[in-house]
């Protein structure tokens, strides 16, 4: 490999956070040679996997808070907006900008202004790149000297938008090695939860938003309910939107499945505790360029039901999981799943979330970074 000492790069990331696209910088951070002259830029200070990066990586960010509320703290932030971030942005000038999501549209633009080497890594399909302007997609497909696509889905997208040359493919990875059922949590939290050897507790992970689908979470459940009231289900993970919160509570209420439904909110680091508490894994999202949580549920050994949303038909091959378009099709599937059966094909499980192994992509993702160098001498 090339020693790259007089090379710059500063990578870009909305909040390195607990992410899917933020999750799979950190796994590919930690794969970088000491060689490289390396900056994270965030949004915001201290995302929860600043510390999951080698320490030869510095760490900065671009805003003092995520909350502006008062009216002063308004002004402090449009301060920070138009004076203090581009000052801030104007010591990587002389490196090379690689920017980890499509919707960071400012940054490209002062890639574009500066005549920044840009390399894009984009994780999203139309449902994200429709918030952008007409202008910013324009630039988005034609300015980067190359995009890194996490899937033949998000690649096929930006093709579309009139991408046809230095689009490259890197699959999310994760570290395989590291995520595996864990009996003692699975006892543990269920024990916490008050579960009984004949629930069986469906899961659902991400952010509580409208393209992760709770709506179709609470449909599912409902119908399951109706013909295995003994059936449990988990939505993992948060949200900052209240009133949908408080409105998918309700919701379950009307149903009368409240009792059988379980919202943990943001957990942190007890992620995998209460995932492993799980006997299957439904994903209800409406659209996914790939799909992370799918792989950890392999890893774990859950049996996969997936709403259609696209990027998950790249990983459930070899009928290795179900994949449904609507309500009614995901219940049956819930309710027609063989556990024995699903027992006996953890290995196949495993295997096949090993081809997207850290230690795979990893390498291709540093080979890609060095030929670009070697294009900007």
């Amino acid at each position: 490999m090339n020693t790259n000492k007089n090379k710059r790069f500063t990578f870009f990331t909305p909040t390195f956070e607990r992410t899917g696209s933020e999750i799979v910088l950190a796994n590919l951070l930690a794969t970088l040679p000491d060689s490289f002259n390396t900056t994270l830029v965030t949004n915001y200070k201290g995302g929860s996997l600043w510390e999951k990066i080698p320490s030869f990586i510095s760490k900065s960010y671009l805003y003092s808070s995520k909350s502006y509320l008062s009216f002063f703290n308004k002004i402090i932030r449009a301060l920070e907006k138009y004076v203090l971030v581009p000052y801030k942005l104007s010591k990587y000038k002389n490196s090379i900008w690689y920017i980890n999501t499509s919707v960071l549209p400012e940054l490209v633009s002062y890639a574009y202004r500066w005549n920044i080497p840009l390399i894009l890594h984009t994780h999203e399909l139309e449902q994200m790149l429709a918030l952008l302007t007409e202008e910013q997609k324009k630039r988005l497909i034609s300015y980067p000297s190359l995009i890194v696509a996490n899937s033949q889905t998000s690649a096929a997208i930006l093709q579309k938008m009139g991408r046809a040359t230095a689009l490259k493919i890197c699959y999310p990875a994760i570290n395989t090695s590291e995520i595996k059922r864990d009996v003692n949590a699975y006892q543990i939290k269920r024990k916490e939860l008050q579960l009984s050897p004949n629930n069986s507790l469906w899961v659902m992970c991400g952010t509580l938003d409208e393209n992760k689908n709770p709506t179709l979470f609470l449909k599912v459940a409902h119908l399951v309910l109706q013909k295995k009231p003994e059936s449990r289900f988990m939505w993992i993970g948060g949200t900052d939107n209240l009133v949908l919160s408080e409105k998918l509570k309700r919701d379950a209420e009307q149903l009368g499945i409240s009792h059988a439904v379980y919202w943990t909110g943001n957990v942190g680091s007890h992620y995998y505790s209460y995932f492993n508490c799980a006997d299957g894994f439904m994903l209800t999202s409406l659209k996914e360029s790939f799909s992370l949580v799918t792989l950890e549920a392999l890893l774990i050994g859950l049996p996969v039901v997936a709403n259609n949303c696209e990027g998950v038909v790249e990983i459930l091959k070899k009928d290795l999981g179900k994949i449904v378009n609507n309500a009614e099709e995901m219940a049956s599937a819930i309710l027609d799943t063989d556990f024995n059966a699903s027992e006996n094909k953890k290995h196949l499980y495993r295997q096949r979330a090993a081809e997207f192994d850290i230690k795979i992509w990893g390498p291709q993702w540093n080979q890609m970074l060095n030929q670009f160098i070697d294009t900007q001498k």
